[in-house]
């Protein structure tokens, strides 16, 4: 989403085969080792090495670039083949490459889940639109209510609720907190009265293998009918627990701007120190945990 604004569009680069790295073998297994880096480490092992690849803007497409920059630092499992156009892109993002890739030739293969008309679009909409490329279930969490009616004091349990998402409310409360429980009132009828809100408690009862923390930052003003944007500091925490399921920050998508309609995203990997912005990688960048422009974390 690159608003107002748009960069010059660049030859897309359709070779996702790394040309940057070199295999040999050591005692019958295959090594290999980062040209940047020079790290070695086994072909098999979970991550290659710390440096990543850049995705090229192809025109206000920076919101899609942070989310699959994300799906493949997470190692989230496709549905679709390996051999795909998204599969071999999404092996490139995890090893080096001098060059960046373009992600016009994906698109064109998801664009029945996702048509890129080069316009601002929100990055946790288009995550929500690629969970059905990749295993969405390893962000799947179980939520249980226990509500309250105020007007004849009946309380009885809400509906098991399944979600990938948990919506973090900026009102001076922490993350954990609000983890650990939250009340909310909602417009439903009381099945004993039928007074039209009712008081619920939500819990987590059953955690996610990846938990995804969306910060509202979006609000309405009743008054004058108008959406804007919240741009107060959101401090996030490094660890969180769901039970006794503990999390560590792993990855953040970053919104910058004041307004709704325009903008510019990047990616920051909070354990490795790297920010990226489509195709720039900046390495050894430490981020405050109070950023203002933090719209989406990542935790596993």
């Amino acid at each position: 989403m690159e608003g107002l604004r748009t960069r010059k569009r660049k030859n897309p680069n359709y070779d996702f085969v790394p040309k940057t790295k070199k295999l040999k073998v050591i005692k019958n297994s295959i090594e290999v080792c980062c040209l940047k880096c020079s790290t070695l480490y086994n072909k098999e092992d979970e991550h290659f090495c710390q440096c990543k690849t850049g995705l090229i803007n192809i025109g206000n497409s920076c919101y899609i670039n942070s989310v699959f920059q994300v799906f493949a630092d997470l190692m989230v499992p496709l549905y679709i083949t390996s051999d795909s156009q998204l599969g071999l892109m999404i092996k490139s993002l995890r090893s080096y490459s001098e060059q960046p890739i373009s992600t016009e030739i994906v698109l064109t293969e998801l664009d029945h889940l996702w048509e890129h008309k080069n316009v601002q679009e929100d990055a946790h909409e288009f995550f929500i639109a690629m969970l059905a490329a990749f295993n969405g279930s390893v962000f799947q969490f179980s939520t249980q209510s226990e509500c309250f009616c105020e007007s004849c004091n009946l309380s009885f349990i809400g509906d098991l609720k399944e979600d990938n998402t948990f919506h973090m409310m900026i009102d001076g409360s922490t993350l954990q907190e609000q983890i650990n429980g939250s009340m909310e009132e909602i417009l439903a009828d009381c099945p004993n009265c039928t007074w039209p809100k009712l008081t619920c408690y939500k819990t987590i009862i059953k955690p996610p293998e990846i938990l995804v923390v969306k910060m509202n930052r979006f609000q309405f003003n009743q008054t004058t009918g108008n959406a804007s944007k919240v741009s107060s500091k959101v401090e996030i925490p490094q660890n969180v627990e769901i039970g006794t399921k503990r999390y560590s920050l792993s990855a953040v998508i970053l919104h910058k701007s004041r307004s709704l309609r325009y903008g510019h995203y990047t990616t920051y990997f909070h354990r490795k120190k790297i920010l990226i912005d489509d195709e720039v990688v900046f390495y050894n960048k430490t981020l405050k945990l109070d950023h203002a422009h933090f719209y989406i974390a990542f935790y596993s």
